[in-house]
């Protein structure tokens, strides 16, 4: 195993990583968006 097969293999770890995030964070966003929606009532 040379030093580019380590350098890929973190290469395509980091990408998957960043879609596990993406995917993890984008239910959470909509939720987090209804939740700060909701605060705008009070200031009324």
């Amino acid at each position: 195993m040379g030093v580019g097969v380590a350098i890929g293999m973190i290469a395509v770890i980091m990408l998957i990583a960043l879609f596990l995030v993406y995917f993890l964070r984008g239910p959470l966003n909509s939720e987090d968006a209804h939740t700060v929606d909701r605060p705008p009532d009070d200031k009324d």
